[in-house]
């Protein structure tokens, strides 16, 4: 629709003559009897004209209203005050009653057929009471509050042939009517803006019964006899309906008023009953059980007359459910072993029947089995689930389930065979517990957690236990009526009250609302819940928090898909567009927004969409190009969105003249498309799309389009058939390959998309060149670049550049010197269809994505009004929307742009030549490392492998003597040092012992011996050796004459120290793996020495001998161990193995003379002198 053009009435002229007629309290009356004075504040302008009245519903609301009889006297007796509980608000005294009389006199006349209001003075006379009593009765009616409020139900009318009653207010508890008479309670407000019908309240106190909502109810104690067989204990008011209602255990009724819950089925737009809204509202599940036609005299209220009502009864359907912490703990504990996971898939699988059919049109009857995979084990399985039923003639349609990374798929073959999935009884699993609401129709039957009994997966079935509690309610049979009577049996609910899951007619009336405040065009669940309008209207919250049964998203997409089919009733897809046509022809010209919805041949669709005004701007002598390209994320399904471009130099923006939703791909489709918009361009502005180079008087010089070889084409052939011969002298019959390069730019920036993959596979002077295509400046020049590109020898860059040759006109549109643009135009227009894509993200962000067909049509519709007022504008006033947008401007930020990005490619450049020259050097620094290694081992002898340990000489348990005992180990495979013969063979006599400190008696020990050879060398003794595995058989420990080797066993007690086994303590000390993991008995087959290091200076204390009960220690034999080479190297250590005592700090062994004796080294004979 032009910005200019008026909106037109709905009403006919007839409707419009009847709302003259009305005066504006009348239409102020009904809206305030329609709409809630929270929608009417944040919808005010809504009403500032009549196009919100329904004619047919005013008529029923004014014939309901005038059918009132006229009110009885009023009277104005004193009555007691209503006592409130709890504090209440500070208000505004106000007359009511008859005082409303004394304060404002009218005068109603009748004018022409309309009511008028005169206006008295006190001077005038009293005889015009009488119509005041018919003012008094409508002002009555109408709520205090300084805004306007909604009338009052009729319902509030006195019922019969009673007189119409007034109203009071808890707030306002000194105030109020006591008309006797009325059957029909008066109206007091309960919460806030609802009412609950009472007159005689003066021993109405507050209720202690717990609701689950926000309501609050008020309590009449004493017996009331509701019918005739019926009498209740108590009688409880309360507003509105509830969530739950209770049982007391005195027996008690429950009158609600829902006055103000008056709500309409949406597909017949009447009322429903009022006890379909108290059971859609009450989340426990109740059973009809019938009703009779007869009707029963009800009393509501102490001392009233009683009420005719229809009796409906209920009984309770024994929700299936539990305690909900119970439930929440069975999620918690769900889940957490094997064969709680292996239960869960299979009732997954076994849940899960097969769909296939056979040829006679019979259904499967296989269960799933176990099958191997054909390519080998996957993902960690080597079998799936199959169906039983598979048979190479009946392969078609099986169920398949691929087996769950965290199942076990050998517990899974147990469950499937039948078999025990632990013999663990402790993996059981414990009874679980479900919340299953009887409104699913029972349909649900099994529980859907595991069960794990006696090892076994089984299936948990639902069990259902009666409920006793039968609930009546009375319905009064006069529809002015708005309350109902309640009254449950003495028999309680024998379960938990259900979760408050259960959406009322409130709840969705409310979310309505809040998609009303938003509107449905692209709107979501997400979108609604968090539009600021939403906000506003719940106070700041959010629907879920609003009202628990909101947070349910499906209840709401439902309510949001109802509310835009109530909108679109044709629906939201492509098919619903037609009608949409249609209803657009009826309009002017001007008006029209859908100007083409045609059908091709091969049944593809093409639907044009414009605003007029817009589309006149193709014509601007300032447009010299435009773009034209498709994009994909707007419309969801198979419709995409074509979009033409331009950008207005008259005002200095990029605007979106036309769209057309389009499912074709092909040259002959796009012909099809151009030839549709030549004709809508024709008929809306008189001229066709004015390419220069084609028709006289053009003023279009080129199209951009992106790399879309079908779109080019297909444009081509539809300008040649506006073409002008003799002005362009071109031939009509021309080839399109031959056209395109008369007015058609590739754009640059798709074709460089696929040179960004070229980069990894050449140098960067390479890459450079080829991204230079575009600036190629003669014929020479381009089979240069031809010959470079094959010359490369990648077969992606080669078949880069063949696509290119292959197509002769695509070169020519990408490359300035072979085009037959001129040069001039050629570098005035853009190079580029940035102006188009910009153009898509745009719109996109402004509607959303993924619409349907209809919304998103809907959407764009709205957008590209709202760019023509725009536009429109600021021809009118030359206020630019970008003020920073001129050519001056453009071209200073695109070159801001280039040095910027110049500069970081600079910078990268510079850290990469920085990372690349590090990289070398280090490099180099590890090739140095490793040539220096090897000098360094070819500069070694004969390597020899030191081990160095603590040995310990044992006194007795408690204390411990620790020395440092250097083991040299030489291979069997590498030549045993040679050592000096009297240092290798030391003669042991008495005096050996003493350099250790140790009142050894060695001629006893020696003489003990009995047939031992007294010269035999003291290492050949070593326990060392006996304990090894790979000793020299001339060094059998036997010919010691005792078992083991052990020493201690044949000293005498008087010795007075007992000699340790070191080498069996350093075997054991470690555990299994020992001391050396990787060395073999070969690496001890050669002599393995225990020397003592030098004379100790200090002398250590003598030890006490050892307890004569105490057994030797048994030595473990040593661990035999594969050939390894040792891990330590001490090669500066000389060959000979060193004792030294940790406690007498000797000086280090540099050398040992052939005679025994050891020189100290230089430096410690310099400290000495």
């Amino acid at each position: 629709m032009p910005p200019d053009a008026e909106p037109r009435s709905k009403h006919t002229p007839a409707d419009q003559e009847y709302l003259d007629s009305l005066s504006a309290r009348q239409l102020m009356d009904f809206r305030n009897y329609l709409f809630s004075p929270t929608y009417i504040a944040l919808n005010a302008a809504k009403f500032l004209d009549y196009e919100w009245v329904d004619v047919g519903e005013l008529r029923k609301y004014l014939q309901h209203t005038a059918a009132v009889p006229a009110p009885a006297p009023v009277k104005t007796e004193a009555i007691p005050p209503f006592v409130t509980p709890g504090p209440t608000g500070v208000v505004k005294a106000e007359p009511v009653g008859s005082s409303v009389s004394a304060e404002i006199k009218l005068h109603a006349l009748n004018e022409g057929g309309r009511e008028v209001f005169e206006l008295l003075s006190d001077s005038e006379p009293e005889d015009t009471a009488d119509s005041d009593l018919e003012v008094i009765a409508t002002l009555r009616h109408v709520s205090r509050s300084s805004s306007a409020a909604p009338l009052t139900d009729p319902d509030h009318f006195a019922d019969d042939d009673e007189a119409a009653t007034s109203s009071f207010n808890l707030a306002d508890a000194d105030h109020f009517t006591d008309n006797y008479d009325s059957d029909v309670d008066q109206p007091f407000t309960g919460s806030g803006d609802t009412m609950l019908t009472d007159d005689d309240a003066s021993d109405l106190e507050e209720s202690d019964t717990v609701w689950q909502d926000d309501g609050k109810s008020f309590l009449r104690t004493g017996k009331l006899r509701v019918t005739q067989k019926l009498t209740v204990e108590r009688v409880e008011y309360r507003v509105g309906p509830a969530v739950i209602y209770p049982i007391h255990r005195t027996r008690t009724a429950i009158v609600v008023d829902l006055a103000n819950a008056t709500y309409r089925d949406p597909g017949t737009n009447q009322l429903y009953t009022l006890n379909t809204i108290i059971m859609n509202a009450d989340n426990d599940s109740w059973e009809w059980l019938g009703g009779s036609r007869k009707t029963v005299q009800v009393v509501f209220t102490h001392g009233k007359k009683p009420i005719e009502c229809q009796r409906i009864r209920y009984k309770c359907k024994a929700p299936r459910n539990a305690i909900i912490a119970a439930q929440q703990e069975t999620r918690r504990r769900e889940g957490n072993t094997q064969e709680e996971r292996v239960a869960i898939f299979m009732t997954n699988i076994r849940g899960a029947k097969c769909l296939a059919v056979n040829s006679l049109g019979n259904k499967c009857p296989g269960g799933p089995v176990l099958k191997a995979k054909r390519e080998g084990s996957s993902r960690g399985h080597q079998y799936f689930v199959g169906c039983s039923g598979w048979t190479p003639k009946f392969k078609q349609g099986h169920r398949i389930h691929n087996i769950p990374d965290n199942v076990d798929e050998n517990l899974l073959a147990n469950a499937l065979a039948g078999r025990p999935l632990s013999d663990d009884r402790t993996k059981d699993t414990p009874p679980c517990s479900g919340l299953i609401h009887p409104h699913t129709g029972l349909r649900k039957k099994t529980c859907p957690h595991a069960h794990i009994v006696n090892g076994m997966q089984v299936q948990g079935r639902i069990q259902n236990y009666p409920c006793d509690a039968v609930r009546t309610i009375f319905v009064p049979t006069d529809p002015s009526i708005f309350k109902v009577l309640i009254v449950h049996n003495t028999t309680g609910h024998n379960h938990p009250m259900p979760t408050l899951t259960k959406v009322s007619f409130s709840h969705k009336e409310t979310y309505r609302q809040c998609i009303e405040a938003n509107g449905v065009l692209g709107a979501s669940v997400a979108k609604i819940d968090n539009a600021p309008s939403t906000s506003q209207l719940l106070k700041g919250k959010t629907p879920a928090a609003h009202a628990a049964p909101l947070h349910n998203k499906r209840v709401k997409q439902d309510l949001l898909h109802a509310a835009k089919l109530e909108k679109y009733p044709n629906g939201l897809g492509v098919d619903a567009i037609l009608p949409m046509f249609h209803e657009e022809l009826t309009k002017p010209l001007p008006e029209r927004y859908i100007h083409s919805h045609i059908t091709t041949k091969k049944g593809e669709i093409i639907i044009v969409t414009f605003v007029p005004y817009l589309l006149k701007l193709l014509d601007d002598p300032g447009v010299t190009s435009f773009d034209g390209d498709a994009t994909y994320k707007g419309i969801e399904g198979k419709l995409n969105e074509w979009e033409l471009s331009i950008f207005a130099k008259v005002v200095q923006r990029a605007a979106s003249l036309l769209r057309a939703y389009i499912n074709g791909a092909s040259a002959d489709f796009f012909e099809d498309l151009f030839d549709e918009l030549q004709r809508v361009k024709l008929m809306v502005t008189g001229k066709p799309i004015a390419l220069k180079r084609f028709v006289r008087g053009g003023n279009l010089l080129v199209t951009n389009v992106d790399m879309d070889g079908a779109q080019a084409l297909g444009l081509c052939r539809s300008v040649m058939k506006y073409n002008d011969p003799e002005y362009s002298g071109i031939a009509n019959d021309t080839p399109p390959e031959e056209i395109a390069s008369e007015f058609i730019k590739l754009c640059w920036r798709h074709g460089k998309e696929p040179i960004h993959d070229f980069k990894s596979l050449v140098s960067a002077e390479q890459y450079a060149r080829i991204q230079d295509v575009f600036y190629i400046d003669s014929t020479e020049s381009l089979e240069e670049f031809s010959s470079f590109i094959y010359g490369l020898g990648h077969k992606k860059i080669s078949d880069w550049w063949r696509h290119k040759e292959m197509h002769a006109w695509i070169i020519p549109c990408l490359v300035k010197s072979q085009s037959r643009i001129p040069a001039d135009v050629w570098d005035s227009t853009p190079s580029t269809t940035n102006t188009n894509e910009a153009q898509h993200h745009w719109t996109n962000s402004l509607t959303g994505i993924k619409l349907t067909p209809v919304e998103a049509l809907e959407s764009r519709r709205k957008v590209d009004q709202n760019v023509a007022r725009e536009i429109q504008m600021s021809m009118q006033t030359g206020i630019l929307s970008n003020s920073n947008n001129e050519l001056a401007h453009r071209m200073a930020r695109n070159g801001q742009r280039q040095s910027a990005a110049a500069r970081r490619a600079r910078e990268s450049r510079e850290a990469g030549d920085i990372s690349k020259e590090l990289q070398r050097q280090i490099d180099d620094s590890v090739a140095t490392t490793k040539r220096l290694k090897e000098q360094l081992k070819a500069a070694k002898g004969p390597s020899v492998d030191v081990y160095e340990r603590r040995a310990r000489v044992q006194s007795d348990e408690s204390d411990n003597l620790s020395t440092t005992a250097v083991l040299t180990v030489t291979p069997t495979q590498s030549e045993a040092p040679s050592m000096p013969a009297d240092w290798v063979q030391p003669s042991v006599d008495s005096t050996f012992g003493s350099t250790f400190g140790f009142d050894v008696d060695f001629d006893s020990f020696l003489a003990s011996l009995g047939s031992a050879d007294t010269s035999l060398s003291f290492f050949a003794q070593d326990t060392y050796m006996a304990q090894s595995s790979s000793y020299d058989p001339t060094l059998d420990p036997t010919i010691f004459g005792f078992p083991g080797g052990d020493f201690n066993a044949l000293m005498p007690a008087s010795s007075g120290i007992p000699v340790a086994d070191p080498f069996g303590e350093f075997m054991t000390m470690y555990g299994s793996s020992g001391v050396f993991p990787d060395a073999t008995a070969s690496d001890f087959d050669g002599t393995v020495n225990l020397v003592s290091g030098a004379p100790c200076g200090n002398q250590l204390p003598s030890l006490p001998p050892p307890p004569p009960e105490s057994p030797p220690a048994p030595s473990p034999p040593a661990e035999h161990r594969p050939e390894s080479k040792p891990r330590r190297v001490r090669k500066e250590v000389d060959e000979a193995n060193i004792i030294t005592s940790t406690r007498s700090r000797a000086p280090t062994v540099r050398k040992r003379l052939g005679d025994g004796e050891i020189s100290e080294r230089p430096q410690k004979k310099a400290k000495s002198n």
